[in-house]
This record gives structure tokens, sequence and C-alpha cells, in this order.
């Protein structure tokens, strides 16, 4: 990254250059590496006020001229103006040429990773450590006295008091002024990592870009003090690419991405934004912004990350979240993400809180969603099963009810059945006795000569036999016809009493 005038010129890895305006902070496409995919724009170097050079891994293109063929043949690592020329740092060596890309000579034969120069003195950063190299072309291994020097250099920045920063890969930074170690900064001394990959100074400032995150020295009274950013501050990623600080405005790329902040509000009264970085569901990214979303009962696995931005925490954020509708109890942790394995239908929304070391609070994030119901939790097919329950129920019931009345009407139909029998059993057991009886009286009647009430008994008698025979025949009897039959039958049982025989 650099900037020139008012535009931030962000080169990527993927052929594109991009500008960002400073002042609307508006992101625009600016040119398009053609003829080779995925071409790494690695150095943005203005030599004139029309003039930019951009160094790439498929050589130098000069955006006054993007149609003049480039210099394909070279794999530029870094550039910086050396008076009038160019010192480029290569995969082949380090190469020294005009501003006009009329290349002079190759100083050093060996990879070159950086370069710097600084009082017609060439600073040249390699695999195996730091050379330095005279007018002359006289190299020196500077490794050969500093141990720290010895491990490969990653980025060489000059500050305005002549000292040398130096990033390494695996011995932090250096400060090199006036051919000896000043500082070596290490993770002991509160870097991210020692593992540093490119230096950005500006006034009193150093900033650092490690692979685990980016450093802020600042020097007071001839110390310093640092301030570390990470990806839980709110970085996009840990492996920091470029740095551009302009004022106060702080640019940082990195491999997913570009992050932007002001670093007066680290000196300001501390704040924490919260942001949510990601959302998956079911392993599918789902778009961060969607809110009161539905998903499918199979789409039940969701996963969120989230980060507090917070820089002045220095990752030091707790988060708070709860899942209302799955537990409304307030829950904390110091992880970015939560993940929800196996949600049951319903209505939930979740509610989401970071809280920085200073005890600030965050806005909170709201995200509403639904889990469809299974067709089993549905309320049509609940209400089918009921009436189906309901059905079979009544089923049932009818069918019990049924077979009891029929087990009743043939209890009943067995009990009259017997009352039947047994009413004739007792008839046909009476019948003998009783006509006897009735015999005797009228032999009675004949031996006092009472023609009258013979022929009188004899008639009741007889009606008393037409009676029987007309109610043995049937199994209902009318209440009146009982009646009859009794008080026919009591009549003579009075009259047989009279004979004083004894009556059966």
């Amino acid at each position: 990254m650099n900037k020139i005038d008012s535009l931030v010129y962000v080169g990527s890895e993927q052929s594109s250059l991009f500008t960002i305006d400073t002042k609307t902070k508006k992101i625009r496409p600016h040119y398009e590496v053609k003829g080779a995919i995925n071409t790494k724009i690695i150095s943005i170097l203005r030599i004139s006020p029309k003039r930019i050079l951009l160094g790439t891994s498929q050589g130098i293109i000069d955006l006054s001229r993007p149609d003049t063929k480039r210099k394909t043949e070279i794999n530029v690592k870094s550039m910086h103006i050396d008076g009038n020329g160019l010192l480029i740092s290569l995969h082949s060596g380090l190469l020294r040429g005009s501003k006009d890309l009329d290349f002079l000579d190759l100083i050093f034969k060996v990879r070159s990773t950086c370069s710097y120069v600084q009082n017609k003195i060439y600073y040249n950063g390699t695999l195996t450590g730091l050379y330095e190299l005279d007018s002359t072309g006289k190299s020196t291994w500077l490794g050969e006295k500093e141990v720290l020097l010895r491990s490969r250099i990653a980025d060489i920045e000059g500050a305005p008091d002549s000292t040398l920063w130096i990033a390494t890969h695996g011995n932090g930074i250096v400060a090199y002024k006036a051919g000896k170690i000043v500082y070596n900064i290490r993770q002991r001394d509160g870097l991210t990592s020692d593992i540093c990959r490119n230096i950005f100074i500006t006034g009193k400032e150093v900033w650092v870009g490690t692979d685990k995150g980016l450093n802020r020295l600042q020097w007071e009274n001839g110390r310093y003090r640092i301030t570390t950013f990470t990806s839980a501050d709110g970085l996009i990623a840990d492996i920091i690419n470029a740095i551009h600080v302009d004022g106060s405005q702080v640019y940082v790329g990195t491999p997913a991405g570009l992050t932007t902040f002001d670093a007066n509000k680290i000196s300001q009264n501390s704040y924490c934004q919260l942001r949510v970085t990601d959302l998956q569901v079911s392993g599918r990214s789902w778009p961060t912004d969607t809110v009161g979303f539905t998903l499918a009962p199979r789409d039940n696995v969701i996963r969120f990350d989230y980060v507090g931005i917070s820089y002045r925490s220095a990752g030091d954020i707790t988060y708070r979240y709860r899942m209302v509708g799955l537990n409304d109890n307030w829950q904390s942790t110091r992880e970015t993400l939560l993940n929800y394995l196996s949600l049951p239908s319903g209505d939930y929304e979740l509610q989401l809180t970071a809280t920085n070391k200073f005890g600030v609070v965050s806005n909170t994030i709201r995200i509403p969603f639904r889990v469809e119901k299974q067709v089993w939790e549905k309320l049509w097919f609940r209400a089918l099963v009921l009436m189906i329950i309901a059905a079979l129920i009544w089923l049932f019931i009818a069918t019990r009810i049924k077979k009891v009345r029929r087990q009743n009407d043939e209890k009943l139909q067995i009990n009259n059945r017997m009352a039947e029998l047994e009413q004739r059993a007792l008839k046909a057991q009476m019948n003998p006795h009783f006509i006897f009886n009735s015999l005797n009286s009228v032999q009675q009647y004949v031996i006092d000569k009472d023609l009258l009430g013979a022929n009188k008994f004899i008639t009741e008698f007889s009606r008393l036999i037409r009676l029987t025979l007309d109610i043995s025949s049937k199994t209902k009897i009318s209440i009146y016809e009982e009646i009859s039959y009794l008080t026919t039958y009591l009549e003579l049982e009075k009259r047989n009493s009279r004979t004083n025989f004894p009556i059966g």
C-alpha cells in the first residue's frame, strides 16, 4: 500500500489495484494486470508527479504507460528510490536501475527479500541475513558479527534519526544504528510474534506486522510502549502483509482483506463495537446481514462467528449471549463463535454483547430466526392425528357398547326364557293339584246336592282352564290378563276352602 495525493493505492494478490479515497473512504478498482493469473502487486512507488510504478510478481508496470510491455522477466520483492535511480530487490538478486527502467547492473547475485538505501550505503536483506554494500559494490555480511542478523530479513525501513528498523523471521525486530544493534524487541517483550513481516514508520511510531497480529511501538522519554491488535480486536486476519498509516488512519492488509481504523481512538475514551463476521447454516455460508430468516427443519445446525472491536483492550474481551427460545439465561464466553448443533423447531433470537477490559459494553446484536416445525409438529397434522384417535376411540366405545348391549340382550333373553320356563314348570306342576282339588270341590257340591253352587263352580273352573291355556301359549301377558287370571284363581281357591278339602 502507498498513499499518493488523496488516494491510498492498495495492491492485491489477484492482479487487482484499488484506490481508497481518504476523504470519502470509497473504494474503487483502479487497474487490472492483464495477461497473467493472480499476479501479486508487491510494491507501489511514485517516482514523479505523474508516474507510478507497480512492482509485481510478473515484472514492473508503469501506470502512466500501462500498455507498454513490462519487464516480465523479473520477480519484484521491493522497490526504493536511489537518488535518480531505483533499487529493486528481485528473486535473482539486487538490481540498481534508472527511473526510466533502463537497468544498469545487478549488484548482488543472491536472492534479495528486501532492500534499503541510506547515506549511499545499500542494505540488502536475504534468506540468510543482512548484507551491507558500499558504493564500490563490496558486500559485508552483518550476520557475521551480529547473531540477530543471521535470520531471514523480511523488511527494512529507515527512521528520521537514521535508525534502520529491520523485520526478521524469528528474531523479532532489530534497530540498527551506527554499525550496532540498539534495540531487539521480541515476543517476550510484548510483540505478538517473533516472525515479523513488515514495518511502517511514522513520526515516533513504528508499526510492525507479524504472522500473529499488528503492533504499534510508541516512544516516550527513551522508552517504548507496545500496543497489539489481533483478530480478537477486529482485524480481519492476524497475518499482516502490508501496513500504511496516514495521519491517524491505519490501513492493514491481510490475506483475508483490508482493515482500517482510526488510531486516535486508542488514546480517547475506550469503546467496544461488536460485529458478526460469519454465519453458517448446516455448513453453508449465510448472509450475515440477514435477520428474521426461516430455516428448514433439517437445517437446524447453525454457527455464529463474531468479534468485538476494542483496540485498547488488546483482545481482552468477554462476550455475553443468550438464545431466547432455547435458554433465556445470559451466559459468558471468551470464544468468538457459537455453535448450535441441533436446534428444535421454534422461534429464536440470538442476543449478543461484548465487554472490553475497561468494562465498556458494546452494542447488542439481535438475530431473530425461525426453525420450521417438522410435519408431525404442525397444527393440521396434530389435528388430523387427534381426529383419527377420536374416531378410533369412538369406534372402540361404540363397538364395546354394542357388544355390551348384545350381551345384555342375550342375558335378558336367557333370563326371560328361564323365567318363562320356570313359570311354565310351576304352572305345569300346579295344574294337577289344583284340578284334583277342584274335582273334589265339585264332588262335595254334588254330595251336598247344591246343584247351583256346583254349576257356578264348574263355570268358573272352565273359565280358569281356558285362561290358563291362553296364557301358557304366550311369553308376555298384560297386567289386565294377569289380574283377571289371578282373580278367577283366587275365587276358586276361596270356594275350595269351603269344602273342607285340603287344596294343593
